[in-house]
Parts: C-alpha cells; structure tokens; sequence
C-alpha cells in the first residue's frame, strides 16, 4: 500500500492517521487501533519520514492497541506539519477557543496517488462497509466515514468527490456536532473505492453480521455480485450464499471470530 514512497510523500499521510485514530499529548504522538494492521501502516509512515524506530503496545483492558511516537521525533513532525494542517485538535470542547480547525485542504493539491492513500487511510482507520438486502430483494451497499468535525467531514467529502465517490453528510443528533460522518449507498460510488484500492489489506470488519470476514473481501464481492448476479429473483438463503462466496474460503481473519450468522452461511458453502 506504502510501497516505493519518499519521505516527503510519507510524511503528508501522517495527519491522515493522527486526525483519525491518533492524537498529540504532551508532546507525544499516541495512535489507537484495534487492528495491528494500522499500526504497521503507522510505522511504516513514521519511520520513513523520519528515519526512526517506533514501537506499540496494547491496553489489554480494552485490547486497543498504541503506538507513541518519542518527543523527540513528535516535535519534529508536529513542527514540519503543523503549519499545513493548522491543528490536531478536534474535540469539541476546544472548538470556540479560538483554536484553528484542523485542514486537510493541503490533499486537495497533492498529487492523485497521495489522495487515493489518504482517502484509504482514512476509511482503514475510521470507515466502515456493510452489506443489506432490501424487501424487494435487490442488494444494498453501506459505505462511510466516521467524522464528527464540522469543517474537517466538509473536506473529506471533497477529497472524496476529487474520486467520483459522492458521500452524503450523515446526521445524527446524539453527537456533539450533529454530525456522525460522511455515508453512501452509491453503487458506483462504492464500485471508486474499490477500484481505487478500498481498505488496507488485511483489515477486518470487528463487529455486526459480517464480523471477522476481511474488508476488502466484503467490499469485492459486493462490487462483483452487484455487476452480474440478477440477486432480485434469488431466495434469501441462495442471496447471502452468493454474496458471502467471495468472502468464505480463507478471506476471513483469523485473529477475529467470524460472528455466528456468518459461520452459519459460510458452512452452507462447504
């Protein structure tokens, strides 16, 4: 995903992990995942642009796991972006202080490729995919990117749109903003995604129906089921049957159990 980057290119993918899943304090860089996936994808963005060793550890409690970056070289990238991205900081009680918003205006000037990885990074980190069956039987996609900022969640969708993936603004009033993120049930926005490269490989979905399958297996077989089944006239046991085919058979993660629903279809497969 990563391969034949300079260090100038890695280190304009480093805000993208911070303003996701990340955070400064003082003085430090913490990233939290639950997947080691990221974080290797972290370090990997880290360690190129600044030629150093970092390492992570995991919060047995809540099985997240860190990565902190040293002060030393947490000052150095806090020093070398700051003034691009204008802030790190997106809680909502340091919005009205008089605190710059944070930006990601600088991607929508980056060359293509940056913004396909930032854009992929992003819903690695925050994003989500699942698939429903409506009553009339046709197929439905969920895409979307969790982000509750005002002004970031505007930037996102136009880093998106630069993609043809049209996202939707998705409301939700228990949220301190409003806002929940960005969604899309597009087909073909959803078909940009995946041809631009979808998730990080080996990222797993952690929870509902399809809980342990990987991400990009999923995102795959919906593209590909959506393009040449005729899924409108199919019983409800052949349908997920069809769907999960492109998922079953080794594309699921080990490391996650596969949610019982799901062990259930894929056995139906065998």
């Amino acid at each position: 995903m990563l391969n034949n980057l300079g260090p100038e290119e890695k280190k304009k993918l480093i805000p993208v992990f911070i303003l996701t899943d990340g955070n400064f304090h003082r003085d430090r860089i913490n990233f939290f995942n639950k997947q080691t996936v990221m974080h290797k994808l972290f370090r990997d963005v880290v360690e190129g642009a600044y030629n150093t060793k970092i390492s992570y550890y995991c919060i047995p409690s809540k099985r997240v796991f860190t990565t902190t970056v040293a002060t030393e070289t947490s000052r150095k990238v806090k020093r070398d972006l700051l003034g691009t991205v204008r802030s790190f900081k997106t809680s909502p009680g340091r919005l009205h202080r008089g605190i710059s918003s944070p930006s990601i205006n600088y991607l929508l000037r980056a060359d293509k490729h940056i913004q396909k990885l930032a854009l992929r990074i992003a819903m690695s980190s925050e994003g989500y995919f699942s698939i429903t069956r409506r009553e009339n039987g046709t197929i439905k996609g969920y895409l979307g990117l969790a982000c509750a900022h005002p002004a970031l969640v505007k930037q996102w969708k136009r880093l998106a749109n630069l993609h043809k993936i049209d996202f939707n603004l998705h409301m939700d009033r228990d949220n301190w903003s409003g806002i929940h993120g960005l969604r899309t049930t597009n087909s073909e926005s959803i078909r940009r995604f995946y041809e631009i490269g979808g998730f990080a490989e080996g990222l797993a979905v952690m929870n509902g129906n399809f809980k342990g399958i990987e991400k990009n297996a999923l995102l795959k077989s919906f593209v590909k089921f959506n393009r040449e089944e005729k899924y409108s006239t199919l019983s409800n046991k052949m349908f997920w049957n069809r769907v999960l085919r492109g998922v079953s058979g080794g594309n699921a993660v080990s490391e996650y159990e596969l949610h019982p629903q799901v062990r259930a279809w894929s056995k139906e497969l065998a």
